[in-house]
């Protein structure tokens, strides 16, 4: 039981992720293509982002309340309905309103399908190496990604821009009607008999994750990296795209050089299984060498005066990203308990909300009153900083990894 559901934790990761990956070589050039502008292209991601801040944690507590495969299934449904209404938006306010409807089902997913798996293989009787699983899951999005990046940008030049947001709404529909089938949760008790019951069991679930937390030194240093590492990352994230100008302009060549930073990213992702295979459990140092690398590889790219070497250090930069989101998924699974891992999963996506929430308006101000090449500076330096704190934190808070 234990083997077929973590292959169905691997086939669902990566087929969502397939799916979700549609349209992401070509969303600003559909947002564009309806009349927004890319002040209004902005107030729609922002919409998203303060969805997710506000619905993460109420999901992740609701996930361990009343089921994690409740929690999945509900996520590809409400995904499967935002990509639709985003298909066919006819302005602004439909996309505010398509974004914050994805928000919700992206909110219900975080966390809760990671601790399913962690929880389900425990269950049966399985050993959960974290870092093989998580490096094996990341590798399989990684490949789902690319695939997907490839299909929508060439359906989106064939058959037209609104195309992979159909193509996004039709796979997610039927994940969810597989995962109502195929998705077994024999190690969830529900812990209420009546609706009442189960609204106070959130309540009872949200203060016992809060606390947990808050004596955690552990959980708090990764909500920090998370925090910190993602709102410097959301300059990368917004503005490759003017900073290679030139050089990436059609819908394909978006696509493929997308390809190459999801193909870097899964290098990196490879990379963190030989460094744990041989470090075992300690996911401390290798975390903060991932971190350390990523703010240098930033800063080359910006200062770099050629653009070979300009896009050859973002690639290593999102290299060393993918490594370091599997460090520190590892590193927070193996300081949570069972009963609250969705709970405190889904802290971890706040703190990188927040982070994006912060990050994207202040590198954007940046690069619009300076340049790209300033606000990649700033973010670079900011990460490298905030990196050394963090590292005496998390070295001195090193810890047996509770599996």
């Amino acid at each position: 039981m234990a083997r077929r559901m973590y292959l169905l934790y691997l086939a669902f990761g990566g087929i969502t992720q397939w799916g979700m990956s549609f349209h992401f070589a070509t969303y600003v050039m559909f947002l564009l293509s309806r009349g927004l502008s890319l002040l209004d292209a902005s107030l729609v991601n922002t919409a998203y982002a303060v969805t997710l801040i506000i619905a993460e944690f109420p999901t992740g507590v609701i996930a361990d309340t009343w089921g994690r495969k409740a929690s999945f299934v509900v996520s590809c449904f409400v995904i499967a309905l935002g990509t639709f209404v985003y298909a066919f938006a006819p302005g602004f306010l439909w996309f505010v309103i398509a974004e914050v409807i994805i928000a919700i089902g992206m909110t219900c997913t975080t966390g809760a399908f990671d601790a399913w798996i962690v929880d389900t293989i425990a269950f049966h009787g399985g050993t959960v190496d974290l870092g093989h699983l998580f490096t094996r899951a990341g590798q399989v999005r990684k490949l789902g990604a690319v695939l997907g990046v490839l299909m929508g940008s060439y359906a989106a030049e064939v058959f037209g821009l609104q195309t992979p947001w159909i193509m996004s709404s039709f796979i997610f529909f039927i994940v969810g009607v597989a995962a109502v089938i195929f998705m077994k949760e024999d190690y969830f008790k529900k812990n209420y008999t009546t609706i009442r019951d189960g609204f106070r069991g959130l309540s009872v679930t949200a203060g016992k994750t809060i606390s947990f937390a808050r004596k955690s030194n552990h959980i708090v240093t990764v909500l920090l990296i998370v925090g910190i590492s993602t709102c410097a990352m959301q300059a990368y994230n917004m503005q490759w795209q003017p900073f290679f100008k030139g050089y990436v302009q059609s819908a394909s060549q978006l696509g493929w050089f997308f390809v190459a930073i999801i193909v870097s990213s899964f290098f990196g992702i490879s990379i963190s299984k030989k460094v744990m295979k041989k470090n075992g459990n300690d996911f401390a140092i290798p975390l903060i060498i991932s971190l350390v690398i990523t703010g240098g590889a930033m800063l080359c790219t910006s200062l770099s005066p050629v653009i070979i070497l300009s896009v050859t250090m973002f690639m290593v930069h999102e290299v060393s990203r993918g490594s370091y989101s599997v460090f520190s998924d590892a590193y927070m699974n193996a300081h949570i308990p069972s009963e609250e891992r969705a709970s405190l999963l889904s802290l971890q996506a706040l703190a990188a909300h927040i982070g994006m929430a912060i990050g994207l308006p202040i590198s954007g101000w940046i690069a619009d009153n300076y340049s790209i090449r300033h606000a990649w500076i700033v973010s670079s330096i900011f990460l490298l900083i905030m990196s050394g704190g963090i590292a005496i934190r998390i070295i001195n808070n090193k810890k047996r990894p509770v599996v």
